[in-house]
């Protein structure tokens, strides 16, 4: 799986995290800046979740029998799924042909019976599929467990000054653990 665009934003701006840190001065703006990105990204790792509208491409060898979860929850929406053949050419997948279900989590593909597909999943065809995950393109948008924690997880970053070290408290934990995607 690929990122094919970041978010154009995070989740908290630096004015949320200065206050927090009691910070009056821009002296460390770009380092609490790289902070914010490192937690939503360690947040976005362990919960297996895209927190701002991202992007994404995941390629795959074979068509399951059922429905195809996407790794990347919430889903918001699928943009293409394609069939990229064995001589490096690709074609779309007609939307008529599929079902995309971003209600539930992980959100999911299901191709519609019926419609000749088979052969694919037999064949050296493989299949990307892009879509784009988050819970929106807005910070107030991400649930505010998500948000505190990463403030508490940029606050151990700057107290520790980048390293991780309990950086994932029971506090933080507590509140990312009720969000966390499980595979089974």
């Amino acid at each position: 799986m690929s990122q094919l665009q970041p978010p154009l934003i995070e989740p908290l701006d630096l004015a949320e995290i200065k206050a927090h840190l009691r910070i009056e001065h821009d002296d460390e703006n770009s380092l609490l800046a790289s902070y914010l990105v490192a937690a939503r990204q360690m947040a976005e790792r362990i919960l297996g979740r895209a927190l701002i509208s991202q992007h994404w491409q995941y390629a795959f060898a074979r068509w399951p029998d059922g429905p195809l979860c996407l790794p990347k929850a919430p889903l918001q929406s699928v943009m293409a799924v394609r069939i990229v053949h064995e001589d490096g050419t690709s074609s779309l997948l007609d939307p008529d042909r599929y079902r995309v279900e971003s209600r539930a989590e992980p959100g999911f593909v299901l191709l519609k019976s019926g419609l000749g597909l088979v052969p694919l999943g037999l064949s050296r065809d493989r299949f990307e599929i892009d879509f784009i995950a988050g819970y929106g393109d807005q910070p107030a948008m991400v649930p505010a467990p998500l948000r505190h924690a990463i403030l508490l997880m940029v606050a151990a970053f700057h107290q520790s000054r980048g390293t991780t070290e309990n950086v994932l408290s029971g506090v933080v934990r507590s509140l990312l653990d009720p969000y966390r995607m499980v595979r089974l």
